[in-house]
């Protein structure tokens, strides 16, 4: 089978840290019924090589953009600070345990308190909550900082800008990736209504044991409005955002800020349209983009200039968050799942699409729903034996539900959690491991 790719949707800062077949038809899923506990693929010449520019970032002695010393902690500083909240959630008896998370657990983020309290005009705090979805409880939660420390930002979202909040999950699958703001106006506006210059755009990278690392900072070149997703491998950062903005996919270091102001990141793909989520999928970076189509990103992980993007799904309208799955162990996926909305008239679920080996090239497949009336946008998906277990949010943010798409059968869906007054849920991916 051939390479495949996915892009994980990320944002990501050092460690150190702070205390994170083919047929048209839909298949409805029963709302609420309990269920059971690449391009994936070589693209032929899909994105031609991007050509340095003069907007490549320095190196150090003449090496490549990878080869400079990038200014990092350690992940295990005896100075970075917990982040988990042991308070009880939802009233309930039990705390939330901050041990590394068991499997078949995903991250959902979160805006807001569990206070029932009404969200303000312009930010909120974020959560990362952990849930395990065989048995559908919550395992921990953990905060985003609000205020600063030392080279460590705080990190908020805005509460009106629901499109933000795509979460994505490193390339070695040991830490989350978010983006967001430092803060936001005095008078209540939305942070996005502000230049980067004045609030600073942030990314977090939270590793699975509670340590949240708010050291990278997006660069003034960036623009003036919202961060869209971000994702990280190894030291390097890419990041989406707003057609307006000046991005909208920029490559920048891990850990940019430390010491010091944020550095100037490399526009690896010039303003057009907005990146709302990335991902990284066996070595290949992948956007989705405002105008609904899923995109391989140049070749590999690109870090400099002029990169061409190549549609690898084009009818996706209301797409935002999608994960590629491999089903038989080897390089390639044959499965590609996009939380679509349903925004114009396109029945909104998760679209699922099959690798066409005989035509080399994504078929859809089926819509699977949680609710007949409603789209999803948060998504994430893995291989369960035979089967796919994908969890997703609402587009209005009250739920966070669990899908099984099985080997053989219908579907089901369960609703895991529903967002209380002056919550939201946003993006959801896999939980780090340890």
């Amino acid at each position: 089978m051939r390479r495949a790719y996915a892009l994980t949707f990320v944002f990501a800062v050092i460690s150190g840290a702070f205390t994170y077949a083919c047929s048209d038809e839909t298949e409805p899923l029963p709302s609420n019924e309990p269920g059971d506990g690449g391009t994936g693929r070589d693209s032929g010449n899909g994105g031609r090589d991007g050509q340095s520019s003069d907007d490549d970032p320095p190196t150090d002695d003449g090496g490549s953009p990878h080869d400079g010393d990038a200014s990092t902690e350690d992940a295990d500083s005896p100075d970075a600070l917990d982040a988990s909240d042991d308070a009880p959630i939802d009233g309930g008896d039990e705390e939330v345990d901050g041990g590394p998370p068991p499997p078949h657990t995903v991250v959902v983020l979160r805006v807001g308190e569990l206070d029932g309290g009404a969200l303000s005009a312009g930010a909120a705090q974020v959560f990362l909550d952990e849930y395990e979805l065989r048995k559908n409880t919550l395992v921990r939660t953990i905060r985003l900082p609000t205020e600063a420390n030392g080279d460590h930002r705080p990190l908020v979202q805005s509460t009106t800008l629901i499109r933000e909040g795509s979460l994505s999950t490193t390339e070695d699958g040991r830490a989350v990736v978010v983006a967001g703001y430092t803060g936001y106006p005095d008078d209540g506006t939305g942070p996005w209504t502000s230049r980067p210059a004045d609030i600073p755009r942030v990314v977090a990278r939270v590793t699975a044991d509670g340590r949240v690392d708010t050291t990278t900072l997006i660069s003034d070149s960036f623009g003036a409005n919202y961060v869209g997703g971000a994702t990280i491998s190894g030291t390097d950062v890419w990041i989406g955002g707003n057609a307006g903005s000046g991005g909208p996919v920029q490559y920048l270091r891990f850990g940019n800020s430390v010491g010091g102001g944020a550095t100037t990141g490399t526009q690896i793909i010039a303003p057009f349209y907005a990146h709302t989520c990335l991902r990284i999928f066996e070595g290949q970076l992948y956007a989705a983009a405002s105008n609904y189509i899923i995109y391989q990103v140049g070749t590999g992980l690109p870090t400099t200039g002029n990169q061409v993007e190549t549609a690898i799904v084009e009818d996706a309208i209301g797409a935002f968050e999608f994960e590629f799955v491999d089903m038989d162990g080897q390089p390639g996926a044959e499965r590609l799942y996009i939380a679509v909305d349903g925004i114009g008239g396109i029945p909104g679920g998760v679209r699922k699409y099959v690798y066409d080996d005989a035509e080399k090239k994504w078929t859809f497949s089926t819509t699977l729903r949680d609710d007949p009336t409603s789209g999803l946008r948060g998504l994430t998906a893995y291989k369960d034996g035979d089967d796919v277990i994908l969890a997703a949010t609402s587009p209005d943010g009250k739920r966070l539900v669990r899908i099984v798409d099985p080997a053989v059968g219908a579907a089901t869906s369960t609703v895991i959690a529903t967002a209380p007054d002056g919550v939201m849920y946003r993006g959801v991916t896999r939980a780090p491991k340890p």
